[in-house]
């Protein structure tokens, strides 16, 4: 009876347990550790509502109860985990109605080479990424800059593996440090847009564990991400998102990681079971292979288990346990979003990210007492009608695509407000645009056209067939510049298929055009679809490839003498999209005009010239050879503005905002160079304190500025959807040193309006094999306090594998009053001279003899000290 009564007491209680539990619900009690939490709510989840919980929802409408995330389950109370675009700032305008901060871009931030102030810039952004409702942030993009023809470049950091592992370390920690989470982008070898969907990139085993996959595996094991996104390409054959030896093998059983693997926005696989297999876990933005009655089938075949299933969902919900998101419900605080205080963060930050690329005659900076009139003239100066039509974009100073924030123009330093500002009343500035922005072409209006009848316009035949065939509609359209949507307002486009491409629509244009006056004319075709044109008979424009909105520009250039001339435009639809605007670069002349005047009158020309988003943006590259030399260059405009501009003045400051260029053109006809990439709202009045000399530039470049693209071998870019990584290891500097190229500037130049001398470089070996001390003393023995980049290099001299000349381990930005020495020291371990061997698939650490090389840049090296480290 006794024995009765106990075996009735515990069932009672254990009844009375779980009783409890079902009503407190453990896995919403704090006090309990995370793991717990998760276990209990999975505990409560059915299968299908597991499986439903593996792909994510987008909500399109706006208000702060839309978002991009995970699901919510009413049932169980679990809530959304909203996902944020902007590594550059937070982009939740839709849903909170005002901007975040608008930080410098990646490229930017790497520029600084200052991972403690990249955390700081993070840590404020992830402030506002709470105050804005959200729990993640979709970035960093750490792809490896292997061709600056990357459109996303600068949305990534750098072409060296371990630099870019040091600042997303640093990135990451920032943002996580408010308890969110970072989400690394895009794993992995997303290295050019064009054909980003379906490009497979074959790269060998080394060349992944030495370029493609230290800033990743940095990222993750010392900063702790939590977050992965796969990219839209394959790699060696796979989908990113269904890639078991990058993502399951790799990723989390060699790394280790805990958090989720998501796909890219519309980016799976084309197998749900091997995105499954492959360690897929929540696929974006809504289900699309992760359909509930497929994958429910597939695990009653026995083609997946649902321990998968549980594994994905366990990565999940402990991720939005560790960003707090069921502990907490989402204010929105507006008045924490773009405060004084983050814009003057964002302000330093762009301040230490600009470059000196050149200072000839130590022009820079400029002495307020001894210069009456400055001169900014450039079409990224400031909004106006030069820069599409007078739009006040944001897309000015930024890249576009999602990584874009929407700070209002307002609120925006441009370049010439900036060095207004920083002027003083005593100095006047002014500004000209001196050409027309981007690509510096405009729409021909309809007064520079002639139907054959003499009206202003040309004669346009509207043809049902992508063909030029049959019967046509005629009509006098008054310029070319169309952007047709689903249903256009031409009678032909009635058919099926009026948005597809299969059956589509063709245009004729003939007419004459009015040459102003004789001189040498560009023209540019914007099209989606093939487009050619003529003028007198003659083709200067073939936009003949057919390859969806991957190639959207063509340029041409012909003399004219002044006055008519024939000319026929053809347009053939075969992209699901629809335009066909033409364009010339006339409208540059009076510009240019106004331009040399003001330079003449003026002691100091500040030229911010650049692209735009619409030209660096996610889903395009810059590859269309703008200006039929260099995919890299300037427009024309631009350039030939730039030499105008220096033959009438001496005193010109060139200053580029994109995240590379191609200088070779004119660099020797100025004489100094500010790369400014994309700095952030503060763009202007940073600009303006490094002009004149109130900050000291220290940004150094992240990447190498080739001379010329032909510095690239020819297989560095692919037009298909095949792309080999022939190089290797050897890309930036590594592939410049081997082959022995110059690039125009190296990988870590940037200069001061001071000097550092290096001294006493010292090797020591610690008591552990491979463990290095080394120590070298840096002096500012120029006139004004500054920053210096100190780089550390290292070079196997014999090894069984060819390695690079040299490989980044170590650096340190420290700033020195003038006349100050201090002594850095870095720590270095065997890992620092390891390479992968294939053959073993394994790392591999052969002592002997190494080299530790100290600098400025990779080109210049200041200090040499070869040491051995023996074997046990």
């Amino acid at each position: 009876m006794k024995q009765k009564i106990q075996l009735l007491v515990t069932a009672l209680i254990i009844c009375t347990s779980a009783f409890s539990q079902e009503v407190g619900f453990l896995f919403k009690d704090k006090s309990k550790n995370v793991e717990e939490r998760v276990t209990d709510l999975m505990q409560r989840m059915t299968l299908e509502e597991k499986i439903d919980f593996t792909s994510g929802m987008r909500l399109k409408g706006h208000g702060p109860g839309q978002y991009d995330g995970t699901k919510i389950n009413n049932r169980l109370g679990i809530p959304a985990f909203k996902i944020y675009h902007g590594p550059t700032g937070v982009n939740a305008v839709r849903y909170i109605k005002k901007a975040g901060t608008y930080y410098s871009t990646p490229i930017n931030m790497a520029c600084t080479w200052n991972p403690e102030l990249v955390e700081e810039t993070l840590n404020s952004m992830s402030k506002e990424l709470n105050a804005a409702g959200g729990q993640s942030n979709a970035g960093p993009g750490m792809n490896i800059i292997r061709d600056l023809r990357c459109g996303r470049s600068f949305e990534y950091f750098t072409e060296d593996p371990f630099l870019n592992g040091q600042i997303a370390k640093a990135y990451v920690k920032g943002v996580q440090s408010e308890g969110n989470i970072a989400i690394l982008k895009h794993f992995i070898c997303n290295n050019q847009e064009r054909e980003r969907n379906y490009i497979d990139v074959k790269v060998g085993e080394r060349a992944l564990r030495e370029i493609y996959l230290p800033g990743f595996k940095t990222a993750v094991k010392e900063g702790g991400a939590l977050g992965i996104m796969t990219g839209y390409n394959y790699v060696n054959g796979f989908k990113s998102s269904e890639n078991k030896h990058l993502i399951n093998d790799i990723l989390k059983k060699e790394w280790g990681f805990k958090g989720v693997v998501m796909t890219d926005w519309s980016g799976s696989g084309k197998s749900f079971k091997r995105m499954i297999d492959a360690g897929l876990d929540l696929e974006m933005p809504r289900p699309e292979k992760y359909i509930v009655a497929d994958v429910l089938k597939a695990i009653k075949d026995g083609e997946i288990s649902e321990e998968q299933i549980n594994e994905q969902v366990r990565r999940i919900l402990r991720v939005m346990f560790i960003s707090g998101v069921f502990d907490k419900t989402p204010e929105y605080q507006l008045d924490l979003i773009a405060t004084d205080e983050n814009i003057e963060l964002a302000r330093r930050v762009a301040e230490e990210s600009m470059v000196l690329l050149k200072n000839k005659d130590d022009l820079l900076p400029i002495n307020r007492n001894e210069v009456k009139n400055i001169a900014v003239i450039g079409p990224n100066g400031e909004y106006g009608n030069h820069f599409r039509e007078g739009q006040k974009s944001y897309h000015l100073l930024q890249g576009g695509g999602s990584a874009h924030v929407e700070a209002p123009y307002k609120k925006t330093s441009t370049p010439f407000a900036g060095v207004k500002n920083k002027a003083g009343s005593n100095i006047n500035v002014s500004y000209e645009p001196g050409c027309l922005a981007e690509h510096g072409f405009s729409i021909i209006k309809s007064d520079f056209f002639k139907t054959k009848n003499n009206k202003p316009g040309l004669n346009a035949e509207y043809f049902g067939n992508n063909n030029l065939e049959g019967k046509a509609t005629n009509k006098i359209d008054p310029e070319i510049s169309f952007i047709w949507h689903k249903i256009p307002d031409i009678i032909e486009q009635g058919n099926k298929y009026q948005s597809g491409s299969k059956k589509g629509f063709s245009v004729r244009w003939k007419g004459k055009i009015i040459a102003p006056k004789s001189r040498n004319y560009s023209f540019e075709v914007k099209a989606f679809g093939k487009a050619k044109v003529f003028i007198d008979g003659v083709e200067i424009i073939n936009k003949y490839r057919d390859s969806g909105n991957w190639d959207r520009y063509a340029v041409g250039n012909t003399y004219l003498e002044a006055g008519a001339h024939n000319i026929r435009v053809e347009f053939r639809k075969f992209s699901p999209s629809n335009q066909c605007i033409l364009l010339w670069d006339y409208d540059n002349d009076e510009y240019l005009k106004r331009a040399i005047e003001l330079a003449k009158k003026s002691d100091v020309v500040i030229m911010p010239v650049g692209t735009s988003g619409k030209l660096e943006s996610e889903s395009k590259d810059r590859n269309e050879k703008l200006n039929q030399t260099e995919s890299l260059s300037l427009s024309r405009a631009q350039e030939n503005l730039i030499r105008e501009v220096a033959k009438v003045n001496k005193n010109v400051v060139v200053v580029t905002y994109t995240s590379g260029v191609v200088c070779e053109q004119w660099k020797d006809e100025v004489k100094a160079i500010i790369y400014a990439g994309f700095p952030g709202q503060e763009a202007g009045n940073a600009l303006g304190n490094i002009i004149f000399g109130d900050v000291n530039p220290s940004g150094k470049l992240t990447v190498s500025i080739p001379k010329s693209i032909s510095q690239y071998p020819d297989d560095f870019y692919s037009y298909d959807d095949k792309i080999t990584y022939n190089e290797g290891i050897y890309v930036g500097y590594r592939y410049f040193d081997k082959h022995r190229l110059s690039p125009s500037f190296s990988f870590g130049h940037g200069l001061s309006y001071t000097q550092f001398e290096y001294n006493n470089l010292k090797v020591s070996q610690l008591a552990r094999v491979g463990e290095v001390k080394i120590k070298v003393a840096i002096t500012n023995i120029g006139k004004v306090k500054g920053k210096e980049v100190v780089q550390l290099y290292v070079n196997d001299p014999v090894c069984s594998v060819d390695r690079p000349q040299k490989e980044l381990k170590g650096f340190n930005k420290v700033e020195l009053e003038p006349g100050e020495t201090k002594e850095l020291e870095f720590l270095l371990d065997k890992d620092d001279f390891s390479f992968f061997r294939e053959k073993e698939n394994r790392w591999v650490f052969e002592p002997g003899a190494f080299n530790v090389l100290i600098g400025s840049s990779s080109k210049d090296i200041r200090k040499t000290e070869r040491f051995i480290i023996n074997k046990l």
